[in-house]
């Protein structure tokens, strides 16, 4: 799925409290196309509308009633796409979450998206990620993850000087 092309600008695109709305619902089948891709056409607005939306949900934890949760999702995948800096202090408070917060809100995501996610807004600075790896404090997990974004980091570096040469 390459959600990332904007839709053909002969459709109709959904509004920003549209997305938000698809984005908040349970998912019955697979994700919201139609949302994703009326996202990625508004990126500025719907970025504007969805950091501090995320960070309610971080902030409410555990108790991040469904729907948040799933706007939390879409919104950490969308901001990873765009690459937005901004996200990374909320991917690296998730981390620092108690276990049960973070399974929460997050779930599967802190093994299989999360070291991705902040590889892609990391934008440079990795002196965050390296100071939660050696937080004993943190648990093993969320460590483990950190260190697999120095990974996806080094590859984003390499694939970057490739790419000018």
């Amino acid at each position: 799925l390459n959600f990332m092309n904007p839709p053909d600008s002969t459709q109709p695109t959904l509004t920003v409290s549209e997305i938000i709305a698809q984005f908040s619902l349970v998912p019955k089948s697979g994700l919201p196309k139609a949302a994703l891709a009326a996202a990625v056409a508004r990126r500025e607005e719907i970025r504007l509308e969805l950091l501090p939306r995320c960070l309610i949900a971080i902030e409410r934890g555990e108790s991040c009633p469904e729907e948040e949760f799933w706007l939390l999702s879409y919104g950490l995948m969308l901001m990873a796409e765009f690459k937005e800096p901004l996200t990374m202090p909320l991917l690296l408070r998730i981390l620092r979450l108690p276990v049960d917060d973070r399974e929460m809100l997050i779930s599967d995501s802190v093994t299989e998206d999360m070291p991705r996610w902040l590889a892609a807004v990391q934008n440079g600075d990795l002196a965050p990620i390296k100071a939660l790896i050696e937080d004993r404090e943190v648990d093993g997990m969320a460590r483990w993850c950190a260190l697999g974004t120095l990974f996806h980091a080094h590859n984003h570096i390499k694939r970057k000087i490739e790419l000018q040469h």
